[in-house]
């Protein structure tokens, strides 16, 4: 399968922007993860490219509350393929 047919492929989604890829490239700053995350939720296939994290975050069960900066990061980038590179 060459690049091409994957990069098709992986771009069907529903919506206005189906068959649109996108690669967020933005890190960690709040307007182009936001910019991005509503392209995701119009259709578009949205790749984001970011660092491995240094540590991992702290473990949390199901029944206690889910920590702020997991929920913002599981907000911000909902609908979205990501790809962690060192």
């Amino acid at each position: 399968m060459s690049l091409q047919d994957t990069i098709s492929k992986l771009a069907r989604r529903p919506g206005p922007l189906g068959g649109v890829l996108v690669l967020e490239l933005c890190g960690d700053e709040p307007a182009g993860t936001f910019g991005t995350q509503m392209l995701a939720d119009l259709g578009a296939t949205v790749i984001k490219i970011e660092r491995v994290p240094p540590d991992d975050p702290p473990p949390f069960t199901p029944r206690s509350p889910v920590p702020e900066a997991i929920a913002y990061f599981w907000g911000m980038n909902r609908n979205k393929l990501s790809l962690a590179v060192d």
